[in-house]
């Protein structure tokens, strides 16, 4: 029993040690950069998998003030650009600025489109599943902002 509590006492220091050799605002930076341009090039390509519950949610908001094919790109091409501004740092609070609408907007299928993430109740569906793990998103990008304020406020002292 000693051995394997020692083992796993080894294996927790080499996560630990590891863990302090990475840059965690910069792997937070990277890893929503890639997702927001993945994301964001799939619909300019018209193949996400997210396009039927944006049709569904541009048809009971916005139709008519933009046709979906336009609004559809257009929302393709601003997830890329959120994407690419998480990696340059001067633009942190632009980025953290259009992300934070963004997200405001991935959570409108639950006021508008219940119907669409609930298998009834709490029981949520993958797309509301899919939803809702953008919190993890949200925290990742609260952290960023926290870390650029930090450095900014230590380095004006």
């Amino acid at each position: 029993m000693n051995s394997q509590v020692s083992i796993a006492n080894k294996r927790s220091s080499l996560i630990c040690v590891l863990l302090n050799k990475i840059n965690i605002e910069l792997f937070n930076r990277l890893c929503l950069a890639i997702v927001f341009f993945w994301f964001g090039f799939l619909k300019i390509l018209k193949i996400s998998p997210a396009e039927d519950l944006i049709h569904k949610l541009h048809a009971e908001t916005i139709s008519t003030f933009i046709s979906f094919e336009n609004f559809y790109v257009l929302l393709g091409y601003a997830e890329c650009i959120i994407g690419l501004l998480w990696i340059i740092k001067k633009y942190t609070n632009t980025a953290f600025i259009l992300f934070i609408l963004h997200m405001t907007t991935t959570f409108l299928p639950f006021i508008f489109l219940h119907e669409e993430i609930s298998s009834g109740g709490l029981k949520l569906n993958l797309t509301g599943q899919y939803i809702v793990k953008n919190l993890v998103l949200i925290a990742c990008a609260i952290n960023i902002l926290l870390l650029n304020y930090q450095k900014e406020n230590s380095q004006n002292v």
